[in-house]
């Protein structure tokens, strides 16, 4: 199964997600986190401000499969 082909990057400069909804992002250093952006702060799952890197894509969980 590829989750790649089920996951669609969406470029914050172009649309944010609705606040406080846990997404995938996309760091300036290029690694997958999980992250919610709460109306005025990108945050790490856990809640921890995202001080040091930029988010520049987020995209929502993939389905999960058929099983």
């Amino acid at each position: 199964m590829n989750l790649t082909s089920q996951i669609t990057w969406i470029s914050v400069a172009k649309e944010l997600p609705d606040a406080d909804a846990e997404v995938l992002i996309v760091l300036s250093d290029e690694s997958v986190e999980t992250g919610y952006y709460d109306g005025e702060d990108w945050k790490f799952g856990l809640g921890v401000i995202i001080h040091d890197y930029t988010v520049i894509y987020w995209a929502d969980y993939p389905a999960a499969p058929n099983l």
